[in-house]
C-alpha cells in the first residue's frame, strides 16, 4: 500500500456487492479515461469470467499477465537500460549518442507495449488470495507503464497458499480501503422456493441470513464471555432454520449428497464442498459411477481416460483443469487455464478428449497425457476451491477430523444466494463412548455440531503480510524473556556435569539416574547454573534434600479417580472377551481396607482378577497377562499420591513391570497411550531452588550481572556452549541498553518519574525497562505497574527491590519474613548514596538500604573443577 500506483482497497463481506461497486469504478475510470483504459486481474479462470461479467473490461487471469510479461525479459530490459544510461552518461561522440538514445527510446516503447498500459487501472479480484511477491511484481509492472491498481475481496476470507499474503488484512487493519457493508448477494424471495415442499412458509426461507453472515465473517473472541455467548446464540439461530445438519462421517455424506441431488431436481445450481481432498475424490467417483449407471456418461473401459486424481471419465463427465498450460488450446486460440470446468464430448480418438467448456461453450482437444497431470473430476470442490464461486444453494461438509476454523467455515457459508447449509461428521457410536470415557468429550451427534461450529467462530488464523511477519519474527527472536530462556538453555549445558557431581555426593546412584531422566532435567539445569552463580552454599544446601520428601497428602477418594483413570486409558480400544489366558500372581503386603480399595478399583475399571490372602496381611491377586499395563499404571498412581504401598511390599513388582512392559510394546496404539510414571524429581528440586533462592535472588538488580539480571556463567572449559552463552549474553546487553533508549526517548507518563531518580541511581531507567519487558508491564502511568500478588515470589521481589530504589522504601518484598529455616540468613548493607543539593552546593550523604538475599557472591577460585564450573 506504500507504492504510489495504488490507488487503494475495496473490502467487502461475500454477498455486499463488490462487483457493482467495480463496475462503477469503471465506469467512472473509462469516462476519464477513455474505453480500454481498465484491466480485470484474477486468480483462476472461473473468477476472470465472472469479473469479466461484472465490469466488462479485458480480464485475466495473474498466471497469464506473468507470462505474457515476461519477468525474466522485464529484468533483463532492466539492466539493458541501466548499462545504456551509464553508456550515454560516459560518450562524447555525437552520433554515437544518438544511436544509445534510439536503443533507449525502443526498450521504453517495448515496455509500454505491454499487457498494462500508461493511465491504465487495474483492479486485482480476490486479492486477499494473491501472494505477496505476485502482487509485488504486478505493482512494478504498473509503476514501470504508469497504471493504478485497485485491490478488492475479503480480508476474513481464505489467504494466500503459495507464500506470505494478507495485504488486504494489512489495508484493513491500518484504514487504508474503502469497506462496503450492504448485503446483495442472499435472497428471500418467496418465489424462490414455491418448488420446495413446504414452499414458501419452509424454516430454510431466512430472511435474516444476510445480517447473520457478517456476524458469522467476524466470529468471536474466546476470552470475552460475552462474546461467547453471542456465537452461541448466532448457532442456535442457523439451527432454528434447518441449516445445521449432524450425523456419522458416512450418514453425514450420503445427507449432503441427497440434498444436492434434490435441489438439483427442482432446477437450483449446487455446489457440495467437503472438507479434505479424500473426500472430494470420493464424492467424485460416486457422481462418476452413479452418472454411468444411469446412462448420463461413457461405460466403455476402452474409452475411458485417467485423471490425475485417479478416476477415470469418458464421454458425458465433468471435469476441472488445476495447472496452467500455454501448449494447450481451444479452437478460437486461447490457452488453458487453472479452474475451467468441461464437459467431455468424446474420447474415441483415444490420443486426446474432445471437451466442452461450461463457462463459454468453447470446443477443445485435451490430450490425454494432460488430463492424467492436469485435470481432475469437477462434481465437489474443497473449500479452497470454491472461493469465489457462487450457486442457489450450497451444502458444507465437515468431516470429524477436519480442522475448521472462522474464515473457512465463513467462505463455506456464503456460496449459496438462498441457502447455505453446514452438515458436520462425527465419530462412530463406540468411538465416541470411549472418548467420553477418556476424556469427558460429548456424545450426542447434535450437540457435538453445535459445539463444532461454536468453536470455529472462535478460531481466527493469522493473515500478516511477509514484512509484519518478519517484523514478528524479529520482536519474538530478539524477545527479552526469549533471550533469557536461551540463556538459561545454554548455561544448563555447561551446568549438567556438574549439577551431577554435586547430586551425586549426598544421593545414591539410583536417585541421581531418576532425577537426570526426569522431563523436566533440562529446566533443573538452567536453573542450576543461576542457582550455583548467585548463593552456591544455599544452593548446594538445597539440592542436597531428598527429592522424595513428600507429600503423600492426597485424599483417599482423589486418589481412586486418578488411580482409575490411568488404569482406564490403558484399557481402552480392548475387545471384550479376548484374552490369552496367560495370569500374573502378586502378593500385596497391606491393610485390609487397603486391599479393598484395590480391589474395587479393579471391579470398577473391568480388570478380571482373582484376590485370595495368603497369611497375615498379605494377599494374592491374579490378572491375564495383557491387563498388566493397566495395573501397573493404577498402583503407581496410588504409590505417587500415597504411601501405604510400595514396591518393596509387592512380591513380583519386577515381574508385573517387565510383563507390562512386553504387553505394551507389543500394541503400538497402546504403547502410545503409556505414560512413564515416576515423579518428576527435577522439577521438585528446581521448584526449591526457584522458590528458597532464585525467587529472591533474581529480584535483585545486579550491577555487575547481565543486563542487571542474569549471572554470567564462569567456566574454565571453552565450548561450543560457551560460545552460545557469550553470545545471548551480549543479546541480553544490546537489548536492554535499547530498552532504556526506547523508554527514555517515548515520552511516556512512567518515565518522568524514574527520570527524576536517576541522578543519583543512573540504572534505575535500564532496570525498571527491562522489569516492565520480563513483566508485560504496560501501564503508560506508573513505572511498576501495581504490585504483583504474593503467589509470583520472583516478581514480587523484583518489584519490592525496584520499588525501594525508586521510592526509597526497604527492598526486599517481605522484611519481616522468618528466616529461620534457612541455614543461611539475609542480611543487608547499608549503601552510601550522595545527594547534591544545587542550592546549597552541598554533598551530604544518605543512608539507602538495599537488600542482598542471602549472601555476597563468592569469588570464582583459581582452581576449577573437573567438571568445568570455577568452584
Amino acid at each position: 500500500m506504500e507504492n504510489p500506483r495504488l490507488a487503494g482497497a475495496i473490502i467487502g463481506p461475500a454477498g455486499t456487492g463488490k462487483t457493482t461497486t467495480m463496475n462503477a469504478v469503471t465506469r467512472a475510470w473509462e469516462a476519464a479515461h477513455g474505453p480500454g483504459s481498465v484491466l480485470g486481474l484474477a486468480t483462476s479462470h472461473k473468477a476472470v469470467n465472472e469479473l469479466h461479467a461484472s465490469i466488462g473490461c479485458p480480464s485475466m487471469t495473474i498466471a497469464r499477465l506473468l507470462a505474457m510479461s515476461g519477468e525474466d525479459d522485464t529484468r533483463d530490459q532492466e539492466c539493458r537500460e541501466h548499462e545504456l544510461v551509464q553508456r550515454l552518461t560516459r560518450e562524447n561522440d555525437p552520433r554515437e549518442r544518438i544511436r544509445l538514445r534510439i536503443q533507449l527510446a525502443g526498450i521504453h516503447a517495448s515496455r509500454q507495449a505491454g499487457v498494462i498500459k500508461p493511465g491504465q487501472l487495474v483492479i486485482i479480484d480476490e486479492a486477499g488470495m494473491v501472494d505477496t511477491r505476485v502482487l509485488a511484481r504486478i505493482t512494478g509492472l504498473a509503476a514501470q507503464a504508469g497504471a493504478r491498481i485497485i485491490m478488492t475481496g475479503d480480508p476474513k476470507q481464505l489467504d494466500s497458499v503459495s507464500g506470505a499474503g494478507g495485504m488486504l488484512g494489512w489495508a484493513d487493519r491500518h484504514d487504508a480501503c474503502r469497506r462496503l457493508s450492504s448485503i446483495w448477494r442472499f435472497t428471500a424471495k418467496p418465489d424462490k422456493w414455491a418448488r420446495d415442499p413446504q414452499g414458501a412458509a419452509s424454516a430454510r426461507r431466512w430472511e435474516g441470513e444476510s445480517r447473520a453472515t457478517l456476524r458469522l465473517r467476524d466470529g468471536g473472541d474466546p476470552l470475552d464471555e460475552a462474546s461467547v455467548k453471542a456465537c452461541r446464540a448466532l448457532v442456535a439461530q442457523y439451527a432454528a432454520h434447518d441449516r445445521i445438519h449432524w450425523g456419522e462421517d458416512p450418514d453425514i455424506e450420503e445427507t449432503a449428497y441427497r440434498m444436492c441431488i434434490g435441489w438439483q431436481r427442482i432446477g437450483k445450481t449446487t455446489l457440495l464442498i467437503a472438507g479434505t481432498n479424500e473426500q472430494v475424490r470420493d464424492i467424485n467417483r460416486r457422481f462418476i459411477l452413479e452418472r454411468r449407471a444411469a446412462g448420463k456418461s461413457e461405460a466403455d473401459p476402452d474409452r475411458l481416460m485417467e485423471l490425475m486424481d485417479g478416476l477415470s471419465v469418458g464421454a458425458g463427465d465433468q471435469i476441472v483443469c488445476r495447472v496452467n498450460d500455454h501448449d494447450i488450446r481451444s479452437h478460437d486460440g486461447r490457452s488453458i487455464e487453472n479452474g475451467m470446468t468441461f464437459r467431455i464430448l468424446d474420447t474415441s480418438d483415444g490420443a486426446a478428449a474432445r471437451v466442452k467448456s461450461l463457462d463459454d461453450g468453447s470446443i477443445w482437444d485435451i490430450p490425454r497425457g494432460f488430463l492424467k497431470t492436469g485435470c481432475k473430476a469437477g462434481y465437489a470442490a474443497t473449500i479452497h476451491g470454491s472461493q469465489g464461486m457462487t450457486v442457489d444453494r450450497c451444502a458444507a461438509l465437515f468431516p470429524a477430523q477436519a480442522s475448521l476454523t472462522c474464515n473457512l467455515q465463513y467462505v463455506a457459508g456464503t456460496r449459496g444466494r438462498e441457502e447455505n447449509h453446514f452438515l458436520y461428521g462425527c465419530e462412530p457410536e463406540e468411538q465416541r463412548r470411549t472418548d467420553h470415557m477418556l476424556t469427558g468429550a460429548e456424545t450426542d451427534p447434535r450437540r457435538i455440531a453445535l459445539d463444532r461450529m461454536a468453536h470455529a467462530l472462535l478460531t481466527h488464523p493469522e493473515t500478516l503480510t511477509a514484512t509484519e511477519t518478519r517484523d514478528m519474527e524479529t520482536r519474538n527472536r530478539y524477545d527479552l524473556k526469549r533471550l533469557i530462556h536461551e540463556h538459561d538453555y545454554a548455561a544448563g549445558l555447561i551446568a549438567g556435569p556438574h549439577l551431577l557431581a554435586m547430586l551425586a555426593k549426598t544421593h545414591d546412584q539410583a536417585t541421581v539416574e531418576k532425577i537426570k531422566r526426569s522431563p523436566s532435567f533440562e529446566w533443573l539445569r538452567g536453573t542450576w547454573s543461576r542457582a550455583w552463580t548467585a548463593d552456591p552454599k544455599r544452593a548446594l544446601a538445597i539440592i542436597s534434600r531428598p527429592p522424595d520428601a513428600r507429600r503423600h497428602t492426597t485424599g483417599i477418594d482423589r486418589t481412586r479417580s486418578l488411580a482409575c483413570q490411568a488404569a482406564r486409558t490403558l484399557l481402552a480400544g480392548r475387545t471384550p472377551g479376548e484374552g490369552t489366558g496367560t495370569r500374573i500372581t502378586i502378593t500385596l503386603d497391606a491393610e485390609a481396607d487397603t486391599i479393598g480399595m484395590l480391589t474395587g478399583m479393579l471391579d470398577d475399571t473391568g480388570i478380571g482378577h482373582t484376590a485370595s490372602p495368603t497369611g497375615d496381611r498379605r494377599t494374592s491377586i491374579s490378572v491375564e497377562t495383557r491387563d498388566t499395563p493397566a495395573l501397573k499404571a493404577m498402583l503407581d498412581t496410588w504409590m505417587q499420591c500415597r504411601d501405604d504401598i510400595s514396591p518393596d511390599r509387592i512380591d513380583g513388582w519386577a515381574t508385573l513391570r517387565a510383563t507390562a512392559r512386553h504387553e505394551t510394546r507389543q500394541d503400538p496404539e497402546l504403547a502410545k497411550k503409556a505414560r512413564p510414571t515416576e515423579p518428576d524429581w527435577a522439577a521438585t528440586i528446581a521448584g526449591r531452588l526457584n522458590a528458597g533462592l532464585l525467587d529472591k535472588t533474581n529480584g535483585s538488580v545486579h550491577d555487575d550481572w547481565v543486563g542487571g539480571v542474569i549471572p554470567p556463567i564462569k567456566t574454565s572449559k571453552h565450548s561450543q556452549a560457551l560460545d552460545l552463552v557469550r553470545q545471548n549474553e551480549r543479546l541480553i546487553e544490546r537489548k536492554t541498553r535499547t530498552l532504556a533508549q526506547k523508554a527514555k526517548t517515548s515520552g511516556e507518563a512512567w518515565v518522568r518519574p524514574v527520570l527524576q531518580a536517576t541522578s543519583h541511581d543512573p540504572g534505575l531507567l535500564r532496570d525498571i525497562a527491562v522489569y516492565r519487558a520480563m513483566w508485560d508491564i504496560d501501564d503508560p502511568d506508573t513505572p511498576l505497574g501495581g504490585k504483583p500478588p504474593a503467589t509470583c515470589a520472583r516478581q514480587t521481589q523484583h518489584w519490592a527491590n525496584l520499588n525501594g530504589r525508586l521510592n526509597h522504601t526497604t527492598g526486599t518484598a517481605n522484611p519481616n519474613g522468618d528466616t529461620r529455616d534457612h541455614p543461611y540468613r539475609r542480611h543487608t548493607t547499608e549503601v552510601r548514596v550522595e545527594h547534591h543539593d544545587p542550592a546549597t552546593n552541598n554533598t551530604r550523604q544518605a543512608d539507602r538500604q538495599r537488600s542482598t538475599p542471602w549472601q555476597t557472591k563468592p569469588q570464582p577460585s583459581s582452581t576449577p573443577s573437573p567438571n568445568g564450573l570455577s568452584l
